[in-house]
């Protein structure tokens, strides 16, 4: 027997179902149409497959453009996270150092008139009081003495009783920062205060004491054999720089025998005399200062055993 065709089982099943009253709610359906309705299901599933995965490829894609390799760099920036920043500050301790005056061209010119004023007024006191004349006035030149501008005069006779003088220059004009009265150990035991016996040498100028400041040597008389002495602020005060050694008995102010400077060192000679002083043999002291007793010091001379104490004369 021959199986039945296709066209054959769909009427067979077309029968089937208009005897089971079914067929009231549709018309017939040809063989051609159940074909197209066939062909609709298979279209629909397979559409169906198509949108799900065109979908799937879409979200991949707007996936990879939103924050994959796809990312256009025209976009806008990635926000910049802040991180904590760690400054290294190097502080170096600053130094103030106060820049040494340049000494004007006037001061010394003003130092002049200045001094010669004071010993004119000196020079008629001292007549007025009796004093004999020479009336002699010594001083250096100015002098740089750290932030300062400082000079140092000698009058023969002042008649407030200090006739070495400090003087300092400040707003174009000079005046006394210090005073001192007459030297201890200069010659004649009953010399005033009033009164130093000087030369006409200049006063001089070094740093003999080796504090970085200036020191002046100002230059007495006593007959042949020139003394001198010290005027420093050695110790932070301006005065007199005491001698202890040869030709300078301890304590005494003055240097006999040609005291100097030598660069930034005091010296003075030294004369044993033997047979006497006009034939002795002279040699060359060299004087040191000493900060813990603030004074010169200087060694003997060869040959010689105790210091000498002849003092100025």
């Amino acid at each position: 027997m021959t199986p039945p065709t296709d066209e054959e089982r769909l009427r067979i099943v077309m029968r089937e179902m208009l005897r089971s009253g079914q067929a009231g709610a549709r018309p017939p359906v040809t063989p051609a149409e159940l074909r197209n309705q066939a062909s609709r299901r298979t279209l629909r599933r397979i559409d169906t497959k198509v949108v799900v995965a065109v979908a799937a490829v879409a979200a991949v894609i707007v996936t990879l453009i939103a924050v994959g390799p796809l990312r256009s760099s025209s976009g806008p920036p990635h926000p910049v996270t802040n991180q904590p920043t760690t400054t290294t500050t190097t502080t170096t301790p600053s130094t103030t150092t106060t820049p040494a005056p340049t000494i004007p061209a006037a001061a010394a010119s003003q130092l002049d008139a200045f001094v010669a004023a004071e010993s004119a007024t000196n020079s008629a006191a001292a007549t007025q009081s009796g004093q004999q004349p020479p009336f002699i006035t010594d001083h250096s030149p100015p002098e740089v003495d750290g932030a300062s501008i400082v000079a140092v005069a000698a009058f023969s006779y002042e008649p407030g009783g200090l006739p070495v003088q400090v003087l300092g220059y400040s707003g174009g004009r000079w005046s006394p920062v210090a005073a001192l009265p007459s030297p201890t150990g200069q010659a004649g035991s009953n010399t005033s205060a009033s009164v130093v016996y000087l030369t006409q040498a200049p006063v001089s100028v070094a740093d003999v004491t080796g504090d970085g400041r200036p020191d002046f040597l100002v230059m007495a008389s006593a007959a042949d054999n020139t003394p001198g002495f010290v005027v420093s602020q050695a110790g932070g005060i301006w005065r007199y720089i005491a001698f202890s050694g040869p030709n300078a008995p301890p304590g005494t102010d003055v240097l006999a025998r040609q005291p100097r400077f030598d660069g930034n060192t005091l010296v003075s000679d030294y004369d044993n005399c033997i047979p006497d002083c006009a034939q002795g043999r002279n040699s060359t002291i060299v004087w040191t200062y000493q900060p813990s007793t603030g004074e010169f010091t200087a060694p003997n001379p060869p040959g010689v055993t105790t210091p000498s104490t002849t003092g100025t004369s």
